[in-house]
């Protein structure tokens, strides 16, 4: 059995996750909730110390039937702009490196959000 939130591999009587701590649900319940997971990439970014320069990097979130967590993490780069362009080579190359690790994973992309890289991938555990 795997678990419903991370995909970890679990005795078929485990009731929760040891890498994890996700309670698992009963297998009667478990096979009702077998549709697709969904994740959406989010930007994200910080104020370094000399308060001049900010780190950036995506995540991919989950929003899976239980709760909401973190499934990838781009590579970090640093900027002088809160703001993402298109034309930003660096974010560019960090979304292509976080989508290429989302498909080693299963995830598959079927759509896009409202920020031009808010990408959606899909998944069934």
């Amino acid at each position: 059995m795997l678990c419903l939130r991370c995909g970890y591999s679990l005795p078929d009587d485990a009731a929760f996750c040891p890498n994890c701590g996700f309670l698992q649900a009963p297998p009667d319940v478990a096979e009702e909730i077998a549709e697709p997971t969904t994740c959406i990439v989010f930007h994200v970014y910080r104020l370094l110390e000399d308060y001049l320069t900010l780190e950036h990097w995506f995540v991919a979130r989950e929003e899976g039937p239980w709760a909401a967590y973190d499934v990838a993490e781009s590579s970090r780069w640093t900027d002088h702009v809160r703001f993402l362009s298109k034309g930003n080579k660096k974010a560019i190359r960090a979304l292509r490196e976080l989508v290429e690790r989302l498909r080693a994973e299963g995830w598959e992309y079927f759509g896009r959000g409202l920020q031009w890289y808010a990408l959606r991938f899909r998944r069934r555990l």
